[in-house]
């Protein structure tokens, strides 16, 4: 990830079903755009985890990099 800076991994799995967490992902989605156009200095990607059908929808995962464990 560059000098200095380690991988972290945060997983998320929905506790609800995602017909009931789908309305509250297009907010997170602004958030997650927000900190790639300049609110956090380092490397960061996102995605949706998939169930146990293969389906979106099981929870999130997200990707960064940062110096350490409470900067991420």
């Amino acid at each position: 990830p560059g000098p200095g800076l380690k991988w972290f991994v945060k997983t998320e799995q929905f506790s609800k079903p995602f017909p009931v967490v789908k309305p509250h992902l297009e907010a997170h989605r602004a958030w997650v755009a927000e900190l790639r156009e300049g609110g956090y200095p380092y490397p960061i990607t996102s995605g949706y985890r998939v169930d146990s059908e293969s389906r979106p929808g099981g929870g999130g995962l997200m990707i960064l990099a940062a110096p350490d464990h409470e900067s991420a």
